[in-house]
C-alpha cells in the first residue's frame, strides 16, 4: 500500500508486479512497464547474504537481465533501501519518458 501510494504520487504510470517474459521460462520481472518495455529488478540480500549474493543465482539473474536487454527492454536495478527513493523515481520516470519518445519517433517516421 505505501509503495503504491508514494509511486502513484511521484506520477508513475501503472506497472505489473511479477510480469512473465521469455517464455516458456518462468522468468519475472519485479515491476514492469509493458508498453514502454521499462523493468526495475529489486536485488535484495546482498548485505545479508541473500540470493543475489549467490554465484549460480547470480549467474541466473544476469541471463535473465541480458535476455531482457536483447528484448529491448530497458532494465533499472535497485536494492531494497532505493524503492522509496526521489533518485529511483526519477530513473524510472526517466527511462518511461524516453520509451515514449522512441516510440514516438517511431511513428513519425512511418510514411
Amino acid at each position: 500500500p505505501m509503495l503504491r501510494r508514494v509511486w502513484q504520487e511521484a506520477g508513475l504510470p501503472a506497472w505489473v508486479s511479477e510480469y512473465q517474459f521469455a517464455l516458456p521460462r518462468k522468468w519475472a520481472m519485479d515491476f514492469a512497464w509493458p508498453d514502454q518495455k521499462v523493468y526495475l529488478e529489486i536485488n535484495g540480500g546482498l548485505f545479508t547474504g541473500g540470493r543475489h549474493t549467490n554465484g549460480k543465482a547470480l549467474i541466473n539473474e544476469y541471463e535473465k537481465i541480458s535476455t531482457a536487454s536483447a528484448m529491448g527492454w530497458r532494465v533499472i536495478l535497485c536494492q531494497p533501501d532505493d524503492i522509496l527513493t526521489d533518485r529511483l523515481m526519477t530513473l524510472i520516470l526517466s527511462a518511461l519518458a524516453i520509451a515514449v519518445t522512441a516510440a514516438e519517433t517511431k511513428l513519425e517516421r512511418m510514411p
